[in-house]
């Protein structure tokens, strides 16, 4: 699980620790109601949405607030909807594409309502990206972490219980071990953002299954306190998931369509040993020059193996990412690979989750993806810009066959779901006849589209 999810970057709390109360504070808190007591859902009975869009006229003050705090002209697609739902008092559910501006939406929250913000995100190195954004736009920002020392923790406690912080990030898995400072200090507190919402669904049925302690919120916050869920993509049975172990009240959702057509998209069946790719990897990179691009792989060893590959044989510039590296190696890694001084990172899934780089000009897969989901999240990270981008998948029947092992370790009640999305995506590499794209904005349950044409090797082998 460390190899295939990057486990090194989880906060490392104990979800059993409660920090900061005596043991008489702490039964006092109980005696109150304090406790995130756990609620049963009866999954049969989700909650009702609502897409009436909110806002259909362009708000001035809204404008206004957007040039003077981000010198914006314009919001971007569904921004503002989701920004007067928020302020409307709805809880909600924001699906945007990867570049749509999510974590502007609660930067410009926080400063509306003149309270700090808890976001709740599933990876530290995650955390750090969006506080270092969140600074440059002069709002004050900080997590608490594992890997801080107490003094740090202490310091960021004492920011957030006198109103100072406008942004506290924090994982699923530290959420309730500081329920009590969260409880003390929820009149600071204005909203709720849970960031990567989908994680509720792709990790929380195997081993971030804090994620789906996520709706004891209510007894923490009360009902008053709105909960914002982002995610860059949501098909129905996600959408589900995330209203449910959210316990969403009636929430208003926005949906943009995860249609990007300026991804060239391509699959390609290679022989099983990963030596066997390296050679398909080299004619792909050969056509890239100086761009910049993400190699992803299933395990940190295949990481370090391509990377030193693409070091030695190719003479690239390119490191590894994956759990087994420290955190200061990791840090600097991205780092690099951000300012533009890295030309590939070759990682595990969870690098480049909320990254917020505009012009990667690839991604490469050297192993079937787990689902049709996590691919699009995953190839989503490629030409933010909207210029042209290529991913390119090379796979081998014996994939499918890691993942449904993977799988087998699950409960049985979510075992059969897992099946059925690694027989969907060992469909997909297989198509011949229907355009990829289409087969994607079909998968998430959107109108049916043109043909791309030109932006798939299944339309390009039609022509």
């Amino acid at each position: 699980l460390e190899d295939q999810f990057d486990q090194g970057n989880l906060d490392g709390l104990s979800a059993t620790t409660v920090e900061g109360l005596t043991e008489e504070e702490y039964k006092a808190l109980l005696d109150a109601g304090g406790h995130p007591i756990r609620q049963q859902i009866d999954p049969d009975h989700l909650p009702s949405f609502t897409t009436q869009p909110f806002g259909t006229d362009l708000d001035s003050d809204l404008l206004g607030d957007l040039w003077t705090w981000f010198e914006f002209e314009a919001f971007k697609p569904g921004q503002e909807h989701i920004i007067r739902a928020v302020l409307s008092g709805k809880d909600t559910l924001g699906i945007l594409p990867t570049g749509g501006g999510k974590s502007l939406i609660y930067q410009f929250l926080t400063r509306k309502l003149k309270r700090t913000t808890l976001v709740i995100s599933p990876l530290v190195a995650l955390m750090d990206d969006q506080i270092q954004e969140a600074k440059d736009l002069r709002l004050k920002a900080a997590s608490i972490n594992g890997s801080m020392d107490q003094e740090a923790r202490d310091q960021v406690k004492i920011l957030l219980e006198t109103g100072a912080l406008d942004l506290l990030f924090l994982s699923p898995e530290s959420l309730f071990t500081l329920h009590p400072l969260l409880l003390r200090s929820r009149e600071k507190i204005g909203l709720i953002v849970v960031d990567e919402a989908h994680c509720i669904s792709a990790w929380g049925f195997s081993f971030r299954t804090s994620f789906h302690e996520l709706h004891n919120l209510r007894a923490v916050f009360g009902e008053k306190l709105h909960v914002l869920a982002l995610t860059a993509t949501a098909r129905e049975t996600t959408r589900d998931d995330i209203i449910y172990y959210l316990q969403l009240q009636n929430p208003y959702l926005h949906l943009e369509s995860v249609s990007r057509r300026n991804l060239r998209l391509e699959s390609r069946t290679v022989p099983w040993p990963l030596t066997s790719k390296l050679k398909p990897l080299r004619a792909f990179l050969a056509k890239r020059n100086d761009q910049q691009g993400i190699v992803y792989c299933l395990t940190r060893s295949a990481t370090e193996e391509v990377a030193k590959f693409l070091r030695t044989e190719l003479h690239l510039p390119a490191e590894p990412y994956h759990a087994g590296m420290d955190a200061i190696r990791r840090r600097e890694t991205a780092l690099a690979f951000k300012q533009g001084q890295l030309q590939i990172v070759v990682a595990t899934i969870a690098f480049g989750m909320g990254i917020n780089k505009d012009n990667i000009r690839f991604v490469a897969h050297m192993n079937l993806p787990a689902s049709l989901e996590g691919y699009v999240q995953e190839i989503g990270r490629a030409g933010r810009d909207q210029a042209p981008s290529d991913c390119i998948l090379f796979h081998h029947p014996g994939d499918a066959g890691f993942h449904r092992g993977m799988a087998r370790k699950l409960h049985p009640d979510h075992l059969a779901r897992r099946e059925g999305e690694i027989d969907v995506m060992q469909q997909f590499v297989k198509r011949k006849k229907q355009c990829r794209h289409q087969a994607i904005t079909q998968y998430f349950g959107e109108r049916d589209e043109p043909r791309c044409e030109s932006q798939c090797d299944v339309c390009l082998d039609k022509d």
